[in-house]
């Protein structure tokens, strides 16, 4: 089961979530499809609306050494 841990936005506008997953120990991002239709690129490298395919991006690097 994930946690929902924050809805994230930007000037009022809702980007997406941030999850906790338990099974994965693992942070995960998701964004929202109508933020992704409105092109707005706001990390272009760590997580490129262009190349979102449905599916969350994970954080699995520093899992055991961040807070929680």
């Amino acid at each position: 089961m994930n946690d929902l841990i924050v809805d994230v936005k930007l000037w009022g506008e809702s980007v997406g979530s941030l999850y906790w997953e338990k099974e994965s120990n693992a942070a995960l991002f998701d964004y929202e499809r109508k933020f992704i239709r409105s092109g707005l690129d706001i990390s272009p490298i760590i997580m490129p609306i262009s190349q979102y395919r449905n599916t969350p991006y994970r954080f699995l690097e520093n899992r055991t050494d961040c807070f929680k």
